[in-house]
């Protein structure tokens, strides 16, 4: 059973690994990616039977990496560490989910279905309905509560048009609202994350449902729906312009 390993991280890689030689021999690991990018053109040409996939990784989330590939046709074993109702999402859903660090008996149990799964005949369509149901689940939010000088506001989440550093706050522009809440930029990348919104410089973090045009550069300039310009860093350039 040819197998890839994808994680951002080069030690969870390591201990899947290890973990794989010593258990589970029959399984032969023919890549290992650090880089969600470099997946797809990997996966399309060393056509694996089976891909150990992290879900929350830079750039690019396990959700949104399976998305992009039109025909699913390997298993998947989810690694990250999300809580118990997702846990038996996924099992219901006929595949697999490890939560890290990985145990033997977890991962013998997961490959053990997998070739089972192999046995039986497999569709693509429980991983596509897995994608969709559970992509949504997990990273979008509706609202969230950020602490304010004047107490906490509730803002709604599609309302947010961009984001920028203030120091040790951040100005939280919506559609018809702003807003200080005392957190930093870095705070606000991660409560959003999974919620369309992008990092295009050390000081701006906008809602890409909101752009309304990209301005070519040296980084370039991104003019959003309510009409202000936000610069885009040259070294995040190329990495927004892959959202698209």
């Amino acid at each position: 059973m040819k197998a890839i390993i994808i994680d951002d991280e080069e030690h969870c890689i390591e201990s899947i690994r290890l973990l794989l030689q010593k258990h589970q021999p029959q399984v032969d690991i023919i890549a290992e990616i650090t880089n969600p990018k470099d997946a797809l053109e990997i996966i399309s040409t060393k056509n694996p039977d089976l891909v150990f996939l992290d879900i929350k990784m830079p750039m690019m989330t396990g959700f949104e990496l399976i998305a992009k590939i039109r025909n699913i046709d390997f298993h998947v074993i989810f690694t990250t560490a999300y809580d118990e109702y997702a846990i038996k999402a996924f099992r219901v859903n006929a595949t697999d989910y490890l939560l890290k660090p990985v145990s033997v008996e977890e991962l013998n149990d997961a490959v053990k279905k997998v070739e089972k799964r192999i046995q039986n005949g497999y569709s693509s369509e429980e991983l596509n309905s897995l994608i969709k149901q559970m992509g949504n689940k997990l990273n979008a939010k509706e609202a969230i509560s950020l602490p304010t000088q004047q107490g906490i506001s509730f803002i709604k989440v599609d309302d947010i048009i961009r984001c920028e550093a203030d120091g040790n706050y951040t100005k939280i522009v919506c559609v018809n609202n702003k807003y200080l809440v005392c957190k930093t930029l870095k705070d606000l990348e991660e409560i959003l994350e999974g919620n369309n919104f992008h990092r295009v410089h050390h000081s701006h973090l906008i809602n890409l449902k909101h752009i309304d045009m990209y301005h070519r550069g040296k980084g370039g300039v991104v003019t959003m729906a309510n009409g202000d310009h936000v610069d885009v860093s040259r070294s995040r350039k190329s990495a927004f312009l892959d959202k698209f």
